[in-house]
């Protein structure tokens, strides 16, 4: 395209996420929702636009998982996740070697393991672990923290622990926030050695592990 286009490219998508950023900082969720409506809107456009760019669905598929928290019925859920599979599947088809799209396929495909009955969780968590076992060896670290929730969810409490150490180690938790959120890892909570790993992980009520933390401290 002409150097216009590409600027103007540019300026919309970072338009984009400041508008994301915006939406999940929101609390209310009325105008949470309709941020997020604005967002996929010019998404769409910019696809339309430039429909074999595999960041713009990327972008959708985040956005679309970002939006399930707020789902009210387990329909609108499920029509969300599926949703978010159909964009990330197409920008792995466009960028089949890309760790974080398959990393993100992993992460929507161990959420519904999460929310499930239990006779479909193992079906999820075979997709997810197939997804993660594509991730080449520079997207492992990342990839490790999925791999935590799948041992958890699996009721392996000995090995998720022993990978949430590798990560650690790697620099590479979630803020503490996400980690008591997370359902996945809800078969660890009551366990001593999981709280003894939090006090170490998360001194403070509020910090959040960055590999420069974590350095500083060995």
């Amino acid at each position: 395209g002409t150097k216009l286009e590409l600027l103007t490219l540019l300026v919309l998508n970072l338009y984009i996420d400041i508008k994301w950023q915006q939406a999940q900082e929101e609390q209310n969720i009325n105008k949470r929702t309709d941020t997020y409506k604005h967002i996929n809107n010019m998404l769409i456009e910019l696809k339309e636009l430039t429909p074999y760019d595999d960041k713009i669905y990327f972008k959708l598929a985040s956005i679309t998982l970002d939006q399930i928290a707020d789902s009210k019925t387990r329909s609108d859920q499920d029509a969300l996740f599926t949703e978010a599979e159909n964009f990330l599947r197409k920008a792995i088809e466009l960028s089949p070697y890309e760790n974080s799209y398959r990393t993100l396929m992993a992460t929507l495909k161990i959420t519904q393991a999460s929310s499930t009955t239990p006779d479909n969780v193992e079906k999820f968590l075979a997709t997810a672990e197939s997804y993660l076992d594509g991730v080449s060896q520079q997207g492992e670290e990342k990839a490790l923290y999925n791999r935590v929730s799948i041992a958890a969810l699996r009721g392996q409490s000995e090995k998720a622990l022993e990978l949430l150490e590798e990560c650690s180690k790697a620099g590479t938790l979630p803020s503490r926030e996400e980690i008591e959120s997370d359902k996945a890892l809800d078969s660890l909570r009551d366990q001593d050695a999981f709280k003894k790993f939090m006090e170490r992980a998360y001194p403070a009520k509020d910090s959040s592990q960055t590999k420069d933390d974590t350095e500083d401290s060995e």
